[in-house]
């Protein structure tokens, strides 16, 4: 059975020992075109159910049985388009897994070919490596920092605003007593003092949208580097 499977197209992937790799393309089931023949007569399903001789009772049958045939074409159609889709999205996958993200001095020798370690251009690319990667710990440090601080301001932030809270809950309550004895006392609720609003929390924001816009704004600087030291590598492998 291994045998006759490994002879197969389809079936060598099944009993192969070797992984499938996106540049193992698996066959395709998609039909050429699509399916022969016209689309089924639904409006069989319609028919009145009333005495019919034989004749009318064959001819039925014959068209019921022609509607039926056209119907599966037409799903076997779509079950190979749906295998079809599969596949497709299952060699995304493995291109996606064997193309893995270049970090570090894989960059430097991402085109696959040799590179003069001596030349100017190369000694650039290096150059701007290092500053690319002085850049992105000295943003780690500072994004470190940026969120201690930011946990820090919420806590005392919070500590406030319970306390504000708290307030205004008294408050509430001293007002809803005074308009019950005002109302006791015949005052209509017109004349009652106006209820109390309590103030927005929107302090947390407003005080860090600043810190968040100059954070984005170092984030662009090291992103950039690292844009030029693609762009610098790519004009190498050419120029090769």
């Amino acid at each position: 059975m291994t045998e006759s499977l490994s002879q197969s197209v389809s079936g060598s992937y099944l009993v192969s020992s070797d992984p499938i790799k996106s540049t193992q393309m698996l066959p395709t089931p998609v039909l050429e075109g699509p399916p022969k023949g016209s689309e089924p007569n639904w409006g069989l399903l319609n028919t009145p159910t009333g005495q019919q001789t034989c004749t009318q009772l064959e001819k039925e049958n014959q068209d019921l049985r022609y509607s039926l045939k056209m119907a599966h074409c037409h799903i076997q159609a779509q079950d190979t388009c749906c295998q079809n889709l599969h596949i497709g999205k299952l060699h995304l996958s493995l291109y996606a897994k064997e193309t893995k993200k270049l970090t570090g001095c894989a960059k430097l020798f991402s085109g696959r070919r040799g590179q003069h370690l001596t030349c100017p251009e190369f000694i650039g690319l290096v150059d701007i490596a290092d500053a690319a990667k002085a850049d992105m710990e000295k943003h780690k440090v500072n994004n470190k920092a940026f969120q201690a601080a930011k946990k820090q301001a919420k806590e005392a932030i919070e500590v406030q605003w319970k306390k504000i809270y708290a307030d205004h809950v008294l408050a509430l309550e001293n007002w809803t007593m005074k308009c019950t004895q005002l109302t006791e006392a015949g005052i209509t609720a017109s004349q009652h003092p106006k209820k109390l609003t309590r103030a927005a929390n929107h302090n947390y924001q407003q005080n860090f949208r600043a810190g968040r816009l100059a954070e984005t704004k170092e984030w662009r600087g090291v992103t950039q580097q690292l844009v030029t030291l693609k762009w610098m590598n790519n004009q190498l492998n050419i120029n090769d």
